[in-house]
């Protein structure tokens, strides 16, 4: 539950604390009520059918409980049971773990490529938004704010290759900025900066394996 929490009110796209933790509760709440009338139906339909007395559905509800708590324990400890003695089989063949380690790494420069396709297109849109005079200025100061979150070589890059042509089809499309529509763009914008961080890491991870694999054979 805190790990849903936390994780949407960093997701929001919203520019206050307490804005993001109104949109984490209000999505938290949608999640746990749509669960809760899933299982109110279930229960009500056993209790029809005649199948479950409110005692059997009390131990019902225990039974999932454990069930749930053993099947996590066979997981978690059958996966370090599983996986250390096969890291050490593939660890001895050299080649596939290079070849291994090489198609990993170009499919997450892949990843990487779209990430920064996709932030790059956040970021030209927000180039052309600070330039309309149409703007209030505290909307203005949220665009600023957003352009801040992008890395700044991609800024400049786009900033140099952004044309006339390409402010007006996007102004176009984007149409009358609003705050709902700025906090959209903000949440995309936060998440490809992620995907871009995270994909460049694991990139790199991977290139300094295949190296290490390449140097020992």
């Amino acid at each position: 539950q805190m790990c849903i929490r936390d994780r949407e009110t960093e997701a929001a796209g919203d520019f206050t604390l307490k804005e993001r933790v109104k949109r984490s509760i209000k999505v938290n709440i949608i999640i746990h009520s749509a669960l809760a009338v899933v299982g109110i139906f279930f229960f009500a339909y056993l209790l029809a059918m005649n199948k479950f007395a409110w005692k059997a559905v009390y131990d019902f509800v225990l039974s999932l409980a454990n069930a749930f708590g053993l099947m996590l324990v066979i997981i978690l400890l059958g996966y370090g049971l599983v996986e250390i003695p096969r890291d050490f089989f593939y660890y001895s063949d050299q080649d596939l773990m290079l070849k291994y380690y090489q198609f990993q790494a170009s499919i997450v420069d892949d990843s990487r490529d779209e990430a920064i396709s996709e932030i790059d297109h956040r970021i030209r849109i927000c180039l052309t938004l600070q330039k309309r005079n149409d703007i209030p200025t505290n909307l203005r100061e949220l665009v600023d704010e957003i352009i801040n979150k992008c890395p700044v070589d991609s800024v400049e890059q786009n900033r140099s290759t952004l044309s006339n042509s390409e402010e007006v089809e996007i102004n176009k499309k984007f149409g009358e900025l609003t705050m709902e529509k700025l906090v959209h763009l903000n949440s995309k914008v936060k998440r490809y900066a992620r995907d871009l961080l995270r994909t460049e890491a694991k990139w790199e991870y991977l290139q300094e394996k295949a190296f290490f694999f390449e140097d020992i054979m």
